[in-house]
């Protein structure tokens, strides 16, 4: 299979394009890191963000969407890696979370925007 082909599709949920901020924590020690979301699913998230973390690296989110502020917390493992070329300094790097905790609001958020992506 060449570069350009793709496998079959692993997702059981579709992704939603999303651009909103997220503050992210690693359990290792460190200083919180800040983010952007590129796009969602019920299942994971892709994070626009500084610096890679190695795959099997385990993260928490806190996500901020709207004014007043949702604040949304998540916490997943890392299954994926990308430096993304011509990004915008900062967030080079995209790092495909799978959610291991998100709950209720989180899926009533995603079915938020489900609902609007809906031609």
């Amino acid at each position: 299979m060449s570069g350009s082909e793709k496998g079959p599709e692993r997702r059981r949920a579709p992704r939603m394009s999303l651009d909103a901020a997220a503050v992210i924590r690693f359990d290792s020690v460190g200083a919180d890191v800040r983010s952007r979301i590129v796009n969602v699913s019920r299942n994971g998230v892709l994070l626009a963000m500084p610096a890679p973390r190695p795959v099997g690296t385990r993260i928490h989110l806190t996500v901020r969407i709207g004014d007043p502020a949702l604040e949304l917390r998540l916490s997943g493992i890392v299954v994926h890696v990308a430096e993304k070329a011509g990004a915008p300094e900062g967030f080079s790097t995209h790092v495909g979370i799978f959610l291991t905790e998100a709950g209720p609001q989180w899926e009533a958020f995603c079915s938020q925007i489900a609902e609007k992506k809906k031609p």
